[in-house]
């Protein structure tokens, strides 16, 4: 159950919930999302578990109309960049159907009915440029900053080829235009 206030000024949305951080809720805007498994466990360890996990979160933005920009899938956590439709709140019921059919998925493996897999999520609103590339670079070395891997692309999990696939000399020119070491993303994983 949740307690909220909120304000509506130009189809924005601001709840501010008893037990989670408040969220913007703008039409159209772009988002980055990160969701952490309950005490930081490492649930998803398996190709086949970051699978189920990225497939899930795939189906459910795009099933609500909104836009996955860039990702990385690691063990216990995720980074996700997405552009919001028209429908602005719906992203809390994206994230709580991912997090309920993954955690459902990963009980059933486990034989252990109810186990609590899911912590909580944040998200932050970007307005601008700069931070949005910023965090693009973020999203994309995240398993090279958590020691996975020693290079971006080899990280399976991630949407770093796609992006480098789409326009190389860009890519690269992104990542060095675009400094993500001083971003503050919540990332204690």
């Amino acid at each position: 159950m949740r307690n909220y206030e909120t304000m509506n000024k130009n189809n924005a949305k601001y709840i501010i919930y008893k037990h989670n951080p408040p969220h913007l809720f703008l039409s159209n805007a772009t988002y980055i999302i990160t969701a952490s498994t309950y005490k930081r466990k490492r649930f998803f360890l398996t190709e086949d578990l970051r699978s189920l996990l990225l497939s899930s979160i795939l189906h459910y933005f795009s099933k609500y109309s909104w836009c996955i920009k860039a990702y990385a899938i690691l063990a216990n956590h995720y980074h996700l960049l997405a552009l919001a439709s028209e429908n602005n709140t719906s992203l809390s019921i994206i994230i709580n159907n991912i997090h309920r059919y993954t955690a459902h998925k990963i009980n059933e493996i486990n034989s252990t009915p109810g186990m609590k897999v899911w912590w909580n999520y944040w998200d932050t609103c970007l307005t601008y440029e700069n931070s949005y590339y910023a965090r693009l670079n973020y999203i994309h070395f995240n398993p090279v900053k958590h020691g996975y891997v020693d290079d971006p692309t080899k990280w399976k999990f991630s949407s770093y080829n796609e992006f480098c696939e789409l326009d190389y000399p860009e890519a690269k020119k992104v990542e060095k235009e675009f400094p993500f070491d001083r971003v503050k993303v919540f990332d204690e994983f």
